[in-house]
């Protein structure tokens, strides 16, 4: 059928939909496919049109239309932009937008940029117009949907859906509800039957109630004169008592203000008591103080004086320590003058002879030095090669250094130093701000088997650098400490708090997930397997929770085994990858298992046993090439000794001949000295040093005597004034304690009066806020009875003089014979009159509504005949045309029916296949019959799977024609093809779509090939960022 309204779905935005964050897809041609591996969130496209266009969420895998928000965030947007034939040359632009969140939707029309619509009355009248009709499952087939079509084996469901996908069950529906809509009209006739019988028998008893009203009014006339009377007596009555109660109150409150300025007094007393006992504190206080304050200043001079002493008797020590050295120094002195000369025996040499001597000293000389030269060229060789050795056995000891250090932070963990300073210093600025911030998310990961750490650790990435907070205040103020800082390398995640989203369970599921996981993998490989979740699960909830949400970390396997892994992910248990302790990554990419090794730090956060006893592999390793140098090294230092050794040799012997040559020359220097001079000079002054010393030690022993003294008095006037304040406190303290208890009897006996009077003061205070609550109460009810009063007497005075008790019995007697007239049958069958109530009324204001009353039921009557009389002309009107719609539906069924039959035949003619569809409409049941082969059954049951999905798509097709709808979309509606039937199952929807005027859009996972490029776009999805 023809697109009248000439509706086209340009393109449509999605934001923060399902797993999209801000998804645009155009479209541009009458068919498109829009294919894309599992999770990359083709239905999403599907399901945001069907949430747009008035689909429920039950049909669409959900319960609402919130769940389809995305995790994490506050709101979803979906936005489409439709083209229109317009009035005019030119279409219009008609933009839908609607705006999920949480607590309610809003929607926004608008058409060429001017707003059209807000309301969902307003989006359902534009469906409407559009003929957009996505309710039925022709234009809307969800996976779940073309799976039951597909597969189906009812009869009787195929052809429900047949009424369903044709309106056909609309209009039977329709016609039920015109038969039920004549039903209530026959209900309603026979209930306005009832209710004219009842206006008669109204109608009936008003006159009844004319003759009765007549008696009555005499008696209310009287009783309202004494009403009035009755009012002026009880007001009068009530103002008497106020004027009583008024007096008493009085006398209260002159004995309450006595009872106040009694308490004043009393209180005024107590604070002079209070501060005589203050005075009191204060003088004991000052009388210790200044004890306090004199024994101190003793003890402080007792103090300087002791360490006076210790630093006198220092000095004694260091006089008598150096009399000592100068008494040794003057007796070595003494023993030095006391010797003879020594001198050197004279031994003459002849002038030749001694030059003789000197020239074969240095011929010898000469030659040591060529052989000192040659053995200083092998040491320098030697050293040179010793100097390359130990500068690798230093490189070696670095490096050794380096992992004992690496391995000492292993044992003596230490997370933020794994940030470095910069990260460091921002966490303690972030601290010292007190922001509600959670994170380095990697401080807050505790594994329970170290031996996962560095899986855990490679699993998590770019997270372990990662903050959470709630707020986007905080985020700003975040990213300013960072900025602050220089940190490059962290991420943030704002959430909502854990204390809001908690009925999500998000942690519970998962750890439901990952236990089913684990428990299939278990039956299926008997190699030990957990995952990151059940490894980090004691950590923060917060932080394994966004952890879930960022990175899926329940369906992270890890795995010891290769070849369990191996199998593990071809069963499809549910694990996304696995990771070894290695770490090594092994996983799916395409259609091929991948093994690759993961990068690692140098440095890491989360340590495993792995590592250290790598480590310390490599430690031992960098020993035993130290030890192999240090061989090398004592070898060459060997050698290098036997070298020096010699050389050594050569000098000893080259100082000898130095020596016997410098004694050659400085025989006769050497025996010209000044010793005995410059010893005599020394000895003189070091006899008057030591007089001095001794003068000087005296002084200091003078002192020393001094000091002792003062101490010794200062000791005495310690002991002296201890015992005085000893004796003045005792008796300051008995002092003390007389004017104590002087003033607290005193107090005490006050208070005791003060709570008297404070019980008494409260007792009056009850009595006069009763009163005042009974005063207020009279003055409510005078004013009431007054007013009552004077609203009966028409604002007059009236004094009363009669008692109310008298005229109260003159009400009742009055009153009862009033009753006996109302009573009376007649009037009691009025009182249920509809439209009359009990209000007293003159008798001519009575004569005049009875009768309006009258006048009011013959005209009700009149008109229940009159519509009694249309109405039934109508239901016969009505059952006239049910049977006639009825008629037409069926005769628009069977023709339905017969199109179908010869599009079905056609289009399985295309396959080479031979299809009939056998309608049985009385029992509505549906059989399609198919032939593959001349040799086949015909039975849909004998078909294959791809044959049978094949057939039931032609099924679709052929209904195709007979709707009318502007936009129809297929989801995976070939999951159960083959690759042969997938291809022709295509083909026929290519060319379906070029027959009838309609947009069509395809979801499929398994991708599209060499489409025809005239009415087809093909527009492959990439899978979002979770």
């Amino acid at each position: 059928m023809r697109n009248e309204t000439g509706c086209f779905l340009q393109n449509i935005q999605l934001v923060n939909f399902m797993c999209h964050d801000n998804l645009y897809v155009a479209f541009t041609k009458k068919v498109t496919c829009l294919v894309g591996n599992n999770g990359s969130g083709k239905s999403a496209i599907m399901i945001a049109l069907g949430v747009l266009f008035g689909v429920r969420a039950t049909a669409m895998r959900g319960h609402s239309y919130k769940q389809y928000i995305k995790t994490g965030e506050d709101y979803s947007v979906i936005r489409v932009e439709l083209k229109v034939k317009g009035e005019s040359l030119q279409p219009d632009v008609i933009v839908i937008e609607k705006r999920l969140s949480p607590e309610s939707s809003r929607i926004r029309i608008t058409t060429n940029g001017e707003a059209s619509g807000k309301t969902q009355d307003d989006l359902n009248a534009l469906i409407e117009q559009l003929r957009i009709n996505l309710r039925n499952p022709l234009c809307f087939l969800t996976q779940d949907q073309a799976k039951k079509i597909l597969k189906a084996h009812n009869l009787k469901s195929i052809y429900s859906f047949f009424k369903s996908a044709t309106d056909i069950e609309n209009i039977e529906s329709n016609q039920i509800h015109d038969q039920l809509l004549l039903q209530e009209i026959k209900k309603s006739l026979e209930a306005a039957t009832t209710r004219q019988a009842n206006k008669e028998k109204t109608l009936e008893a008003v006159a009844n109630r004319l003759e009765i009203k007549d008696a009555i009014i005499s008696a209310e006339e009287s009783i309202r004169r004494l009403k009035v009377e009755y009012a002026w007596g009880r007001a009068h009555q009530e103002e008497k008592r106020r004027i009583a109660a008024e007096r008493e109150r009085e006398h209260m409150l002159n004995e309450y203000a006595s009872k106040s300025q009694e308490k004043k007094n009393n209180l005024a007393k107590l604070e002079e008591i209070t501060g005589k006992l203050s005075v009191l504190a204060q003088k004991k206080n000052s009388l210790q103080v200044r004890r306090q304050d004199r024994l101190d200043q003793i003890k402080e001079t007792l103090g300087k004086n002791e360490r006076r002493k210790v630093e006198i008797l220092k000095e004694l020590e260091q006089s008598e320590y150096d009399i000592e050295q100068m008494k040794k120094k003057i007796s070595r002195i003494e023993q030095i003058l006391g010797r003879p000369a020594e001198t050197s025996e004279d031994q003459k040499k002849s002038e030749e002879s001694l030059e003789a001597a000197l020239k074969e000293l240095n011929n010898e000389k000469n030659q040591n030095e060529k052989e000192q030269a040659q053995l200083a060229v092998q040491k320098a060789q030697t050293e040179l090669t010793i100097s390359k050795v130990h500068k690798e056995i230093e490189s070696l000891e670095q490096s050794s250094q380096k992992k004992q250090l690496i391995l000492q932070s292993y044992k003596q963990q230490s997370p933020i130093k794994f940030y470095g300073p910069a990260m460091e210093a921002a966490i303690a600025e972030i601290k010292a701000q007190n922001l509600e911030v959670t994170g380095p998310i990697g401080l807050e990961i505790h594994v329970k088997d170290k031996k996962w750490s560095r899986a855990t650790e490679s699993a998590l990435g770019s997270c372990i650098f990662g903050f959470i907070l709630h707020c986007k205040n905080v985020k700003t103020r975040l990213e300013g400490i960072f900025a602050k800082h220089k940190v490059h390398r962290y991420q943030i995640y704002v959430t909502t708090p854990h204390a809001i989203r908690k009925d999500d369970r998000i942690l519970e599921k998962a750890l439901k997930v990952s236990q089913s996981i684990m428990q299939q993998a278990s039956s299926v490989s008997s190699s030990p397997v957990t995952t990151v979740l059940a490894q980090i699960q004691d950590s923060n909830p917060l932080v394994v929770e966004q952890l879930i949400i960022l990175l899926g970390i329940e369906k992270i396997g890890l795995l010891d085994n290769r070849q369990s892994a191996y199998t593990l992910l071809q069963k499809k248990v549910g694990f996304e990858f696995f990771l070894t302790p290695a770490p090594d990554r092994i996983q799916y990419i395409g259609t091929s298992l991948s093994d690759m090794r993961c990068t690692v730090r140098e440095k890491q956060l989360l340590v495993s046993q792995e590592s250290e006893t790598e480590l310390l592999h490599e430690i031992e390793k960098v020993k035993e090439q130290q030890k192999e140098l240090f061989q090398r090294k004592n070898t060459l230092i060997a050698s290098s000794g036997e070298i020096q050794s010699a050389l050594a040799s050569h000098h000893e012997k080259q100082a000898l001949i130095q020596d016997r040559i410098a004694e050659l020359e400085e025989e006769i220097k050497r025996r010209e000295t000044m010793q005995t001079d410059v010893l005599e000079i020394e000895y003189k002054n070091s006899i008057q040093m030591m007089d001095a010393a001794e003068k000087q030690k005296v002084s200091v022993a003078e002192t020393y005597k001094e000091v002792l003294h003062e101490i010794a008095a200062s000791q005495a006037e310690i002991v002296r004034i201890l015992e005085e304040n000893k004796c003045a406190q005792e008796r300051e303290e008995a002092l003390h304690k007389k004017e104590i208890k002087q003033y607290t009897l005193e107090h005490e006996n006050i208070t005791q009066a003060s709570q008297e009077n404070e019980a008494l003061l409260a007792s009056l205070q009850r009595r006069i806020d009763k009163m005042n609550s009974h005063l207020e109460m009279l003055h409510k009810e005078c004013a009431c009875l007054r007013d009552t009063a004077m609203d009966l007497s028409s604002q007059h005075i009236l004094h009363v003089e009669r008692e109310p008790n008298e005229i109260e019995g003159e009400i009742i007697s009055l009153t009862a014979k009033s009753y006996a007239y109302s009573s009376q049958p007649a009037l009691h069958e009025m009182s249920q009159i509809e439209g009359m109530d009990s209000t007293i009324l003159d008798e001519e204001e009575e004569r005049r509504v009875l009768l309006e009353k009258k006048k009011e039921l013959e005209c009700e009557i009149d008109r229940i005949n009159m519509l009694l009389q249309e109405n039934q002309e109508e239901i016969e009107e009505i059952e006239k045309g049910t049977l006639e719609r009825v008629r037409k539906r069926e005769d628009l069924t069977y023709k339905i029916s017969n199109s179908s039959i010869r599009n079905f035949s056609d289009l399985m003619s295309m396959r080479e296949y031979s299809g009939s569809l056998e309608f049985d409409h009385q029992k509505e049941v549906l059989d399609i019959r198919v032939k593959v082969t001349e040799a086949s059954k015909g039975d849909k049951n004998s078909l294959s799977g791809g044959e049978r999905s094949f057939s039931g798509l032609c099924f679709l097709l052929s209904l195709w024609p007979l709707i009318t709808s502007p936009l129809r979309i297929l989801d995976e509606f070939d999951v159960f093809m083959d690759a042969l039937n997938r291809k022709a199952a295509l083909n026929l929807i290519f060319e379906t779509a070029r027959r009838i005027d309609t947009q069509v859009i395809i979801i499929t996972p398994l991708g599209v090939s060499n489409p025809p490029a005239d009415i087809c776009d093909v527009i492959t999805l990439k899978p979002p960022v979770r």
